[in-house]
Formats: C-alpha cells, structure tokens, sequence
C-alpha cells in the first residue's frame, strides 16, 4: 500500500502514430525529390503539409499511399510497417489518398468508380444504397449510372473524396481538396473533416490556401526542396510566419501595384450570347486587367471559353484592337494573337508525355523553322528566353512535363503563352493548384503582359483575388451581366455581394440559351440509355444485319435455307472467337496483331496432333494447340508488361515471328486431320451449330464477368492505367490475362477453321487480323480502351460474315466485300464519336 501511494502516477502512454515516416527519401535521376524526411502524424488531428510547387509534398504522399517506392526509409501506417510499394496494401493498412488530379475513370459510371475504389468487405447491401449513401455524404447529388466522364470538375472532385471517405479510412490524405469547390462545397468538406478526426481519422491536409490551413489544421508541417522546415502549433504562426516558412524568406506584396490610367480600348465585347450566357457586354482597356465573376455556373466560363473560340455563340460581337474578331474556332482566335490558359491544365494545357521545351514551343513552331524544319536549337534559345523570368523547377527541358508538379506545369503553360507576344490573354482560374510564391509570378507576368498593351481577362473563383489584381470586374449572374465594378469599386466585399444579390434568372428569357452542362439527363430516355450504353451498338448491328437478311432473301431466296445459314454461323464463330480476345485487349488500351497468325499455327499445330485417334486424339491435339496459342499470349504479355513495349510494336513482331513459324512448319498445304474433327463444325441443333451456341454464351458469360469485380479491373487499366493503379489495381496482371485470352481465342477459332478445311494450310490465319479488329470497332468499343461490350463485337462478326456471304448471292464485285465494312467502319467509329460527346481520350492510358 505504502509502495502504492508514493510511487510517480501512471502517465498514458503515447498514442501510436496513424502515419509515421521514417527516414524517408526519394530521388530521380539523381534529382532528390525528398531528403530524409521524418514525419509522424496522430490519430484524430488534422495535420498540415505545406510547401511550394515542387517541393515534394505529393511524392512524399505517395510514398505513403503506396503509389511509389521509397530509394530509403520506411513507412508506418497504424503501427504496421508498408513492406512494398502497394496501393492495395496502403488501403488494407488504413490509408487513403484524395489525389489533387482525381484518380476517376471516366468509361465506368459513378457506381463502378465506387465500386473499384472500396472492396466488398467495407460495403452494404444493398449496393446502390450504399452508394448513394456515400455520395450524400459528401453532398454529391448525380446518377449513378452516369459516366463519370460526364461529370463536372467539382463532381469529379467530390466523387474522389467521396470514394476515400468510403474505404473507412484509418490516415486520409487531402490533397488540394477545394481547388475546385464552390463555397457551399468546400463548407461541406470541412464539416465532413471534423466528423472523422471526431471519430479518430488523422488527416494530413495539403493546400496552397493559408486561410483554410489555418481554419482546419491542430499541425502544420512545412516541406522546401524536399526537406522537412519544421512543425509547429498552428495557433502560434501568422500568416507571413507560414508563407516565410513555405518560402524561405519573407515575401513582398502578393499583388502587383494596380495602374488607374485608362488607356486605349483593346477588347470590346458586345451583346454577346450563346449556350449558357446573354447579352453579355465587357471592354477591357490596355494596361488594365478585368476580372470575370459569379457563383459558379452562372455562364462566366462559358463567356470565357467562347471567346476563346471553344463555346457557341449566336448572337453579338467582339472587336480585338479595333478589327472585328470571329470567334468561331480556337484556330481561327489564336491567329489573331488570343491565347487561352484552361481551368484544367492536365486535359487541355498540356501534352502530357512531350518535354517541357515541346511543350513550349508547339504554339512557336513556324517562327522556329527553316525551310520548314525546326531548329533545335532555335527552339532551345528560345526556351531559354521564355523561361528567364517565371523560375520553372525541372531536371531540364527535355522531362516530360508529366513529372512536374503542378504549379511547375502552370508556368510553363504561361511561358508558353508570353512567347508568342499575345495580344488578348484569357485565363480561367490561372493560379488553381499554386502556391503563393507561384501565384506572385503569374500575378505579376500578367500585369507586365498588360502594360505592354495587351488585353488581358481573368476569370477566378477567388473574389480575393480579382480584388487584388484587377483594375475591372465584371459579375454574371445567370448569364447575364449583374455588375460592372471599376477601380475602388472593386472589393472582394462588392464582387462577392453583386454575385449573390442578383436579381437575375434563368427563366428571365424564355428563348435563352442553356448550357449544354445543363440538360443532363438521369438516364431514362432511350437517347440517353444509347449514349451511356456499350450494347447499344451491337442492337444496331443486329438490326443491320436483319436489313441485309431481308435485302439478300428478296433476291436470292436461298440465302436463308439451312445449309447456307449452317456456313454462316460457323464462319462467324470463328470470326467472333478472334473478335471476343481482341476486345479484351483491346480494353486494356492494348491491340494484338499476332491474332491472325496464331489461329494460323493452331492450325497447323492440329495437322500433326489431330490426325488420327478419333476423339481422344482430337482432344488431345486440341489442347496441345491452345496451349501453344497461350505460350504465344504469354509472350507477348511479357514483351508489353514487362518488357514495356508498345503493344502494336510487340505483336507486329510476333505477328511476323508465328507466321514465319507457321511457314517453316508448313510451307505447303499438308497434314490430313482425323475425320472427328472434321465433323466438330457441323454438328448443330436444326440450322444452328452447336459451336456457335458455345459462342453465344461464352459472350454472355463474358459480358456478365466485365460487369464484375475483375471487369471493372480490365477496363479500369484501359480507361486510366495510373489511376486504376492508385486505386489498388494490378494492371499488369489484368493486361497480361487478356493476351493470353486473345490467344486463347484465336486458337479457339482455329480448331474451328481446322475443322472446316481439314488441313494444315499456312495462309489460313493473316486476314483473321484485321477482320477481328474490324469486329471490335463496329461494336462502338473504344479503341483507346474502358469501353465495349462481348455481345457486340458478336454482332459485329456476324454482320461482316453476312456481308462477305451476301456479296456472293448478290452478284458483288469482291471489291464490295472490303469497301462495306470500311464505310461501315467508319461511320459506326463516328456515331460512337458523337454519341459520346466527341471524346476520344478519357484520361491517360
């Protein structure tokens, strides 16, 4: 009792960190990213990491996600050590990444987005309520059978941190977060941070914005050339302490001084109208810069764009230093001397995998080149000049701009746009994503533009911002201008205040034009069912193929009796076998040109295994062959995953090497097959052989499996390789798979054929190739990946078997059986085109 009462009391022990990194670096080419960091985060606090551009706060997260492999150190996530560079393992661990360029695959709808983020275990049934329930969570209010490439910028936004917020998270990275919120929005995030730290989440919260750093974050953690600065309280830093902090010094004004002198009219715009916006007048004066304001979605990027040339205009006009500018096209704008900087610098300001020099020189080339060649080094000194002043942090010039952060990007999208000596400068939202050192480079680079007498227009969601570095401002409040503010009038107090007492409406003008953003539909109109849907091609196809039964009857009523419709259906299992494994490649973003020739050498394999034994023999020879069509599939698995070639280079190669396999083999016809095989084709239910049913439901089957977990694998890897992987998919294993499927087709349809003919012959396979692929394009899949469907490309061979079947009862040219499927081809690929609202690249691949 006495030892009791007089020892020291018990201290609690110390919680264990949510996240701790430990000597933690990362290098590329000899480049240190980061430099020995050590970081520890607790359970239930939002903890703050803040740098500048460049700085290496997102390697520094995703070594924590898993996403990168740390050179050194280690990784501790809820005291459990993070062995290899896994996304899957960091999810299982507890961690879980909001990515400042979201990680959404844009060919799955909402629901499959969810669906591959969150594995089963940490979801309820039913599935669509529990999805619902996620997106309520985090105020996000859209279809769940939407493609996710139909969504708006903020949804996208919401739709990924709904998706984090799903997995339960024990650590939850925010990265950039409200970048592109509205207010309500980023008020919605907030309260949704202060549910999980309640709950005992850690948040490690990035964000160039010190106001809400200092609204939301208990630590603030600062990070400069890779190196950890200090931690400290945020309740005993200032404002300037934090940007000295960031900086490493302490930072003159923001905002460069204004200039009140009115000089001549450079952009005048009057009674502009179109989608989204009415009547909309603006002038802009040299030397002064004008601000476009409003709530989003209130037509002011709609403005913006169309005088950009990207939007629609129907009514109004502009006239860019005193001539009549036509803002129809971008091409048409940008040689009058407009040039745009997009809200979205990934999708639209960059070419992701070109140098930074290509990148800024691409708008320059004419001016770089000699007899029509550009100059390297031309190009270069050029550069060199256009970089002077904005401090780009890269390796070099010839980096891919991909491996530059953000706000490094955003400058070399402006530098770009200064080298041409613009004459009107559009911006839309022109420091998203930037640091405050950054947003002072470009505050300034756009006064000096304008001084030097160009117009230059600003559009920000930041009324603070406006505020700071316009000398005009003009408010849209239902595509309508609601206030035009000059000089001392323009106060983020008066811009804020003009956008939320408009007057205006909508329904002001009943003949106003509406943004095309607008008329969204749930997805219960046939067109739209059509647009959002993979099969629906495949209907018309089907229909298509109904037409040319007709058509071909009413002339040749032959064409449908038994025997020809038994010919039929076999020539398009073997067709449809081909097609279904070039579709699954073809999912992944990949093309397998060796098709043709491995149905070719499984042909040639069954003219030595299955030339005797009856059906054991057949079998046997059967199975021999598929398994040389899958060591082929395997190879090139190898060369593609692990190799890292080009798909059309690796299968070019071995499309060469197995046909001049199947030649050295056989150079001749040769080799007699057993006569069970003989009869495999023929054997049918009425007119219908029983192959072509085992087809029919090898497609169904396969349509059910894409709809799964491993589907949503396979076209996640085709839609946004790096994204599928952030989420934890093995994309190498699911691009590997589908060449051994493709093989594994190919060599179907080549017992089939086999069967038909009855002998090894070399030159059966080649033109399988192409017709497959033809197949897969009519069907509508993407040929950049995410998107087709097994039931189609079915429809689609039995068109083309019908077409090359049809040419001979109708008396065609054999010219009309390629000049068909072409035509065909092409205009599937266009309506398909349209359809999807002129997509063609949903993300990276």
């Amino acid at each position: 009792m006495t030892e009791t009462s007089t020892s020291a009391p018990a201290t609690a022990p110390a919680p264990v960190p949510a996240l701790r990194l430990h000597g933690v670096s990362k290098s590329y080419a000899g480049n240190p990213a980061v430099t020995d960091v050590h970081l520890e985060v607790l359970p239930a606090e939002v903890h703050a990491l803040v740098g500048e551009n460049g700085a290496g706060k997102s390697t520094l997260m995703g070594i924590a996600a898993g996403s990168l492999a740390a050179d050194t150190g280690t990784v501790e996530i809820a005291g459990q050590e993070l062995t290899s560079a896994s996304p899957a393992l960091a999810h299982e661990l507890g961690l879980a990444v909001v990515y400042q360029h979201p990680a959404i695959l844009d060919d799955l709808t909402v629901l499959e987005n969810l669906l591959l983020a969150v594995p089963s275990a940490r979801r309820t049934d039913p599935v669509k309520a529990w999805a619902r329930a996620q997106l309520d969570r985090v105020g996000l209010d859209v279809d769940l059978s939407a493609r996710a490439s139909e969504l708006r910028t903020a949804e996208r936004q919401l739709l990924e941190i709904g998706k984090a917020v799903a997995l339960q998270p024990k650590v939850l990275v925010l990265d950039e977060p409200t970048e592109s919120l509205t207010q309500d929005q980023v008020e919605r995030v907030f309260a949704l941070v202060a549910e999980l730290t309640a709950a005992g989440t850690a948040v490690i919260y990035i964000s160039h914005r010190i106001a809400e750093v200092r609204r939301v974050a208990d630590r603030i953690t600062t990070l400069r050339n890779g190196i950890i600065r200090g931690t400290a309280a945020t309740g005993t830093l200032t404002d300037d302490d934090i940007v000295e902090m960031v900086v490493g010094r302490a930072l003159e004004a923001v905002f460069p001084p204004k200039h009140p002198d009115q000089g001549d009219v450079g952009l005048r715009v009057t009674g502009l109208s179109g989608a989204g916006f009415r009547d909309v007048d603006l002038v802009c004066r040299r030397g002064r810069i004008v601000g476009l304001a409003g709530v989003e979605g209130n037509g002011q990027r709609e403005v913006i764009r169309a005088l950009a040339g990207l939007g629609s205009v129907s009514a109004g006009e502009v006239v860019l230093q005193g001539e009549p500018l036509t803002v129809s096209t971008p091409g048409h704008v940008a040689r009058r001397g407009v040039r745009f900087i997009p809200d979205d610098r990934t999708s639209e300001g960059l070419f992701a995998d070109l140098s930074v020099r290509e990148n800024m020189t691409v708008t320059h080339l004419p001016a770089l080149a000699r007899a029509g060649v550009v100059s390297t080094s031309r190009e270069r000194e050029a550069v060199a000049v256009g970089t002077a002043g904005t401090s780009i942090r890269a390796a070099s010039d010839e980096v891919e701009v991909r491996t530059l952060s953000g706000g490094n990007q955003q400058k070399v999208i402006f530098a770009r746009a200064m080298m041409t000596e613009p004459t009107l400068l559009l911006c839309d939202e022109p420091t998203r994503g930037v640091d405050v050192g950054a947003r002072r480079e470009i505050y300034q680079m756009l006064r000096e533009l304008a001084d030097d007498g160009a117009s230059v227009v600003v559009l920000s969601s930041d009324a603070a911002e406006l505020a700071g570095l316009c000398d005009d401002v003009t408010v849209l409040s239902a595509g309508r201008v609601a206030a035009q503010l000059h000089d001392d009038e323009v106060t983020e107090q008066a811009i804020t205040g003009a956008a939320l007492r408009s007057v205006h409406s909508r329904h002001d003008d009943a003949d106003a034009p509406v943004a095309p953003e607008k008329k969204r539909s749930r997805g219960r109109d046939p067109l739209t069912w059509a647009r959002r849907s993979d099969g629906a091609p495949g209907l018309l196809l089907l229909a298509l193929a109904v037409v040319l039964a007709i058509v071909t009857t009413s002339r040749t009523p032959t064409f449908l009796g038994e025997l020809n419709v038994q010919g039929l259906l076999v020539a398009t299992t073997a067709l449809g076998f081909v097609a279904l494994g070039q579709l699954t490649v073809v999912m992944t973003g990949g093309i397998d040109l060796s098709a043709g020739p491995v149905l070719g050498l499984t042909i040639i394999v069954l003219s030595f295994t299955a030339t005797d034994g009856g059906t054991v023999g057949v079998v046997t020879g059967a199975l021999i062959a598929l398994a040389v069509a899958a060591g082929v599939g395997l190879l090139n698995a190898g060369m593609v995953v692990l190799g890292g070639l080009p798909p059309i280079v690796a299968t070019l190669a071995t499309f060469v090497a197995v046909q001049g396999l199947t030649l050295l083999l056989r150079s001749t016809p040769g080799g007699l097959m057993d006569p069970t095989l003989l009869g495999l084709p023929y054997h049918a239910i009425g007119p219908v052989p029983i192959i072509f049913i085992v087809l029919v439901v090898v497609a169904v089957l396969a349509e059910r499996l894409l709809r799964g977990a491993g589907g949503r694998a396979l076209r996640a890897t085709g839609s946004h390789r790096i994204a599928a992987e952030r989420l934890g998919v093995r994309s190498g294993r699911a691009t590997a798979a589908a060449y051994v499927l493709s093989s594994l087709g190919a060599g179907l349809a080549g017992i089939v054929v086999a069967g038909q003919i009855g002998i090894g012959d070399p030159t059966q396979g080649v033109s399988y190739t192409l017709t497959g692929i033809t197949a897969v394009v009519l069907a509508g899949a993407s040929v950049y990946g995410g998107r087709g469907s097994y039931p189609g490309v079915l429809a689609g061979a039995l068109l083309l078997a019908m077409l090359s079947n049809a040419s001979s009862f109708l008396g065609l040219d054999q010219a009309w059986q390629y000049w068909l499927p072409g035509g065909l081809m092409l205009v599937a690929t266009a309506i398909a085109f349209r359809a999807r609202g002129g997509q063609t690249v949903a993300g990276a691949h």
